[in-house]
């Protein structure tokens, strides 16, 4: 399903551009599955759960302030999401970049910038693999827009070819351990946010349409511009894979997951099939 040039270029670019890489079934699904979810949030209402005690909650936030909605792990308690993790090309989409002959659904994340938000709905500059527990090349990210993303719509920026960069910089957000002295072996986050001022002619900006796809390197510093428009919000999912090319080595700054599995992992393993839903993909 992924193309050897569209390969190449997530290779070279650390970012690759999956066009109408989902019907508009599945996009709206997705998106009444958000308004569902959050309406629940915006009300104090606890969200649904599956009933599988080895699956955190989902959980999100919403910031009147800022017009910035979040929500987490929707898909193992919401039967639209799982039904898009199952049914959808999103595991085959990974699957064919990776070459990877099974993948699994680590984790959702959403993303609603509703309009107005201005120069506070801002993303800053960042990578997520410090946010993984697992290290190695297998684990995109992949960010589908559920709107159209014009110029207005903080569309997402990304730093070409910084995949290729191997240093690690602390996340922009960590709330409650702001203070905290920065972690051996990691660069002040403000040396990416210099060093990418300088380089202009690297960032790209991603204007797209509901529908359009992007598979991220997970080590793609990447960011997005403010919300300006004042018409449309601006929403997106993106979740996180697991290939087969990467192993348990949680970091000072990382996230086990919302498979509870995750935290008896010894390091260095792979995660195992029984906690995580698998999707196998034949290659030939």
């Amino acid at each position: 399903m992924i193309s050897e040039s569209q390969r190449k270029e997530y290779e070279t670019e650390g970012v690759v551009l999956l066009e109408q890489s989902f019907a508009p079934e599945w996009i709206s699904r997705l998106t009444n599955a958000f308004d569902r979810l959050q309406s629940l949030l915006r009300a104090g209402r606890a969200l649904p759960h599956c009933g599988d005690p080895g699956i955190r909650p989902a959980d999100g936030d919403f910031d009147a302030r800022t017009g910035r909605a979040h929500l987490r792990n929707a898909a193992p308690h919401d039967p639209d999401v799982r039904a898009w993790a199952a049914e959808s090309p999103a595991a085959d989409l990974v699957a064919s970049l990776l070459g990877a002959p099974t993948v699994q659904l680590w984790y959702d994340l959403w993303f609603c910038k509703e309009a107005g938000g201005g120069i506070e709905a801002a993303t800053p500059w960042h990578h997520d693999s410090v946010g993984h527990c697992f290290e190695g090349p297998h684990i995109p990210s992949l960010w589908i827009a559920l709107s159209d993303v014009g110029p207005d719509d903080a569309p997402l920026l990304t730093l070409q070819g910084s995949h290729r960069d191997p240093r690690l910089f602390p996340p922009p957000y960590r709330p409650g351990k702001e203070h905290l002295p920065l972690a051996e072996g990691y660069s002040p986050i403000e040396v990416m946010q210099a060093e990418v001022a300088a380089q202009p002619s690297r960032v790209r900006v991603w204007t797209v349409r509901a529908g359009d796809s992007l598979l991220i390197h997970p080590q793609t510093w990447h960011a997005s511009l403010p919300q300006r428009s004042s018409e449309q919000r601006r929403l997106a999912c993106t979740s996180r894979w697991l290939g087969t090319d990467l192993s348990f080595q949680p970091r000072p700054y990382s996230f086990n997951g919302y498979y509870r599995g995750a935290d008896s992992l010894p390091i260095g393993t792979r995660p195992p099939y029984d906690f995580l839903p698998a999707r196998v993909r034949s290659i030939s």
